[in-house]
């Protein structure tokens, strides 16, 4: 997601909870783009590789929940969120590279839906492709004339919408 006439994002509002299982591959550049956040949780479920060396020295601001074994992702999350202190969480997985003007972005959204419970961003690809990141409620996927999965994937939104749920 970009939205270049958002600027900086107000980083005091955001706490980043970041989710690492063997990530010393890809969580460099995704931690170097959240500098300047000063709440960062990373969540580690038993890494055995260099992720978290690179994650002390890219964001040494960093809280860092070392568990002993892997408790999952959502685990894992759930014990970030209970961490958090800010107005808001931003989830970031650690091979995605966020920009500022996202944030920013992310942040305006709230401010003008505060009875939304998520704000997802949209997610471009490294080769501009779009990946979806919302959908419709398994049930009504029925009332969508087939093929819906074609459809749907093509379904690239122009603005703001409302879904039933939202992943990425």
């Amino acid at each position: 997601m970009s939205d270049s006439s958002a600027g900086a994002p107000d980083w005091s509002r955001i706490t980043v909870i970041m989710i690492t299982h063997h990530g010393a591959a890809v969580v460099g550049d995704s931690l170097i783009a959240l500098k300047q956040a000063p709440h960062i949780i990373v969540v580690d479920n038993a890494s055995d590789d260099d992720t978290l060396d690179i994650v002390r020295a890219c964001v040494p601001q960093a809280r860092i929940v070392e568990n002993a074994v892997g408790v999952g992702y959502a685990n894992a999350a759930n014990q970030g969120f209970d961490l958090v202190e800010t107005e808001f969480a931003l989830t970031v997985n650690p091979d995605a590279v966020v920009s500022p003007d996202a944030v920013a972005g992310l942040l305006a959204a709230a401010d003008r839906n505060p009875r939304a419970a998520i704000i997802c961003p949209q997610s471009i690809n490294p080769d501009g492709t779009v990946e979806l990141t919302h959908d419709v409620a398994l049930f009504e996927r029925q009332h969508i004339p087939p093929p819906y999965h074609k459809r749907h994937a093509d379904a690239r939104p122009e603005g703001e919408l409302c879904a039933d749920f939202v992943s990425g």
